[in-house]
This record gives C-alpha cells, sequence and structure tokens, in this order.
C-alpha cells in the first residue's frame, strides 16, 4: 500500500517536472534559438530570477504563462509558433534542464526584464539597470551594475 501511494506521486512529480523543462527550454527557444549558448542561458536565468523577485510569480510555470490581461509576458506563449525542433531546440531542452539541476553562473547579473538591443531603450513606468548585452538581446534588473546604462520613464 505504501509503495502505491508514493508511485503515482513520484510520477506526478516527473510530470511535473517534465512540463517545467519543457516551459522553460520553449522560452528559451523561441527567445533566443539564434543567439547561441550563452545567450539561450542568459534567458533561462532571467526565468528563474523572476520566480525569485517578489513582483512576479515563484514557478517557472506561472513566469512563463503569465499575462497581463490579454497580452503574454512571453510572446510565444499567446501566439501559435511554430513547433519547436532541430538542433537550437536540442540545444534549448538541454540547457532547460540544466538550468533548473546545476545552472551556470549569471551571466545578466540578475536581470528579471530583457528586450532586443536595437530597440530603444525601455520606458516602463519604472528604473530599470541594464545588467548586460549579449547578443542580440539587452537584460536589466532593478539594481546597477558597473557603469551600465540606465533607463528611466
Amino acid at each position: 500500500m505504501i509503495l502505491t501511494a508514493i508511485g503515482p506521486a513520484r510520477a506526478a512529480d516527473d510530470q511535473g517536472q517534465d512540463r517545467t523543462v519543457d516551459l522553460l527550454a520553449r522560452t528559451i527557444f523561441h527567445e533566443a534559438s539564434g543567439e547561441g549558448r550563452l545567450g539561450m542561458i542568459a534567458v533561462g536565468w532571467v526565468v528563474l530570477n523572476r520566480t525569485r523577485d517578489p513582483s512576479f510569480p515563484r514557478s517557472v510555470a506561472d513566469v512563463v504563462q503569465e499575462r497581463h490581461g490579454r497580452a503574454c509576458q512571453w510572446s510565444w506563449a499567446c501566439a501559435t509558433q511554430r513547433e519547436p525542433h532541430g538542433t537550437s531546440w536540442q540545444r534549448a531542452q538541454t540547457i532547460a534542464a540544466m538550468m533548473l539541476k546545476d545552472p551556470p553562473p549569471d551571466p545578466t547579473n540578475g536581470a528579471v526584464w530583457l528586450q532586443h538591443a536595437q530597440a530603444s531603450e525601455p520606458r516602463w513606468g519604472f528604473t530599470v539597470y541594464k545588467t548586460a548585452r549579449i547578443g542580440n538581446h539587452a537584460f536589466y534588473g532593478r539594481n546597477p551594475v558597473g557603469d551600465l546604462d540606465v533607463a528611466t520613464r
């Protein structure tokens, strides 16, 4: 009887973990599939950093699926996207699993936001600090890091 109770609980935990890896991998893939390994890790860190920030949900799944009205935080989560495939998808899955088990150092310096580096400075209604630029993305956090840019209203 104890084994029966433990078995399904483990299966449910495994399914939850598989779903978490899949959601993180999809975010990494859709945001940074052309960025290479470091850019993909950086996007993974933004998701993980959000789970630690009191302004965001606590779980990876909730961070990835967060909405503000009809808008999604991650555009792929609201739009019909091509099904991930190929080498970049395999890399995203590997990186997502690693990020959840034994993440490498955070190259974003604690970023909780990102946007394409070619976009104008963010005007999100509050002060943010550029914490890194990796590939085609600029990363932003709440705390200053070195002498990187500050963006305000």
